[in-house]
């Protein structure tokens, strides 16, 4: 019980993570158009 709750935090810091990456990935080209 302890290592499957221990897992799934490791597995929402890694969704947040790729979440966060993916929103920067996103605004990246629109930032150079602006600029």
């Amino acid at each position: 019980m302890k290592t499957k709750k221990r897992t799934s935090t490791g597995f929402m810091i890694v969704v947040y993570i790729v979440c966060i990456f993916l929103a920067i990935l996103s605004l990246f080209p629109f930032m150079i158009m602006i600029v």
